[in-house]
């Protein structure tokens, strides 16, 4: 969602500027943190680390965003059902981490992802 834009960039933005320096920019959750990085030559590295802060720092997270990704991410549940390796995997960290936050899906539930809503999503993430 960080991606789709910040208080001073449109996503449009975030992309042209990192491109324009020959950028890459990725992220990925894991069950214990978040990661944003870019990887850029040395000499962008404060262009680099504008836009990357920018987005931890800044993102709106719009409604209509946040509508689509929602279809985006229930699409990945389904497919990770779809998995047997990831169920097997999934079914053993729920049952070893019983109660707990790492006992729980990374993209959370189908009923977690129905109730995404901007308020809910602003505050959970500030």
């Amino acid at each position: 969602m960080v991606f789709k834009g910040t208080e001073n960039r449109s996503a449009e933005d975030i992309a042209r500027q990192v491109d324009s320096i020959g950028g890459n920019m990725d992220a990925f959750t894991a069950k214990e943190c978040i990661c944003f990085n870019i990887k850029v030559l040395d000499e962008h590295l404060p262009i680099a680390l504008d836009v990357l802060s920018d987005l931890v720092l800044r993102p709106v997270f719009k409604a209509e965003d946040i509508e689509r990704e929602r279809g985006v991410i229930l699409e990945e549940i389904k497919m990770d059902e779809d998995n047997p390796d990831y169920l097997v995997h999934e079914i053993f960290t729920q049952n070893f981490w019983k109660n707990h936050a790492l006992g729980r899906p990374i993209l959370g539930t189908k009923e977690t992802v129905k109730r995404f809503a901007p308020a809910p999503v602003r505050k959970l993430y500030s």
